[in-house]
């Protein structure tokens, strides 16, 4: 079997290396997304992930972008390949251009053969978000865990000292790109309401805007217990941050899919997050201890609550919470539903 895949690999997530390195170890085959490969190649399937990501950028390029991959997956669909998306997000965070993005995807969905969620949630909210899904082909496969796709060699006190932390302190962290969906100002407030010397708050990442760059300095400058690293953080150093970590809070105030959480968890770090999308999906597969959720605003009790929690958790582990997110039992479903779809 011949796989087209948008994209096969990305150096922004991690998750189709981990995905396809997976699928090509059944001897299938994928070759990355090119528009000449879809015009005159021959595939069985065609793939696409994170088509709306080009609306947070610039609207010529947007357009250029998504009338290429249009035309590409209708020359594909000509010659009998099955189209398939991964419904990572129902639409573009930054929510840009709305109307030209909902004109994307009344053409865009139609050309489907059938899709893929991370999560039940995340079927229905997608079938609910476009109905002309009801009558494709769905299927509900787990987002992988990330554990051994990043450098995981050191230990929580080794961490901690190569970002300056003490080493008895309480850590909270943030990590990633900072967006506004994401909400960090926010965590950051509740956590300067929070008494007590012991504690200390990471965000590390770098802001969309200048705005929230200003934002986060503003918070920083307030409070001398929120360690601000406003730049791109490298593969190599995400081990620092998640392992000098007590707990990862992810206060965002909209998500479908988290693969930040699952990249927490990754690296045997408990998450704080909104009860959204399929946050709940993943507390049932986790545990409650494992992933904490919340309802409304984020307080400083919930913080204080979480880390209260994560104590009952260890440093590092085997990894076996992890088991249900197995990425050669994703790529193994993967396997079975594109031979389904291509059997039909």
């Amino acid at each position: 079997m011949r796989v087209l895949a948008r994209p096969a690999a990305s150096s922004l997530n991690a998750y189709t290396n981990i995905l396809y390195r997976h699928v090509r170890q059944l001897g299938i085959r994928v070759d990355s997304y090119q528009f000449a490969r879809a015009v005159f190649g021959q595939y069985e399937i065609f793939h696409v992930h994170w088509p709306e990501s080009v609306f947070n950028h610039g609207l010529l390029s947007a357009r250029v972008t998504t009338e290429a991959l249009l035309l590409a997956m209708k020359r594909l669909k000509q010659r009998g390949t099955k189209l398939i998306w991964t419904v990572h997000n129902l639409g573009a965070h930054d929510r840009r251009f709305p109307l030209q993005e909902a004109a994307f995807w009344r053409r865009f969905v139609p050309l489907l053969d059938g899709y893929f969620a991370l999560s039940e949630t995340g079927k229905h909210a997608a079938q609910q978000r476009f109905p002309a899904l009801r009558g494709k082909a769905g299927f509900t496969i787990p987002h992988p865990h990330y554990r051994g796709c990043y450098p995981d060699q050191v230990s929580r006190e080794q961490a901690r000292s190569a970002l300056g932390l003490p080493q008895a302190c309480r850590v909270l962290v943030f990590v990633g790109t900072i967006a506004d969906y994401k909400n960090v100002p926010a965590l950051g407030s509740a956590f300067s309401a929070l008494a007590g010397d012991d504690l200390r708050l990471v965000i590390a990442g770098r802001p969309r805007t200048e705005q929230i760059r200003r934002g986060l300095d503003q918070l920083a400058a307030r409070d001398s217990r929120i360690l601000l690293r406003p730049d791109h953080v490298a593969d190599s150093e995400l081990q620092n941050y998640l392992r000098a970590a007590d707990v990862v809070v992810l206060p965002y105030q909209e998500i479908l899919n988290s693969g930040s959480a699952v990249l927490a968890l990754s690296f045997d770090r408990p998450v704080l997050m909104p009860r959204l999308g399929a946050a709940e999906d993943l507390e049932r597969l986790m545990g409650s201890t494992w992933v904490q959720l919340y309802s409304g605003h984020l307080e400083p009790a919930l913080l204080e609550q979480a880390l209260s929690v994560a104590q009952a958790l260890p440093e590092h582990t085997a990894g076996e919470h992890l088991e249900q997110l197995s990425p050669d039992l994703v790529g193994r479903a993967t396997a079975a539903a594109y031979r389904e779809l291509v059997s039909v």
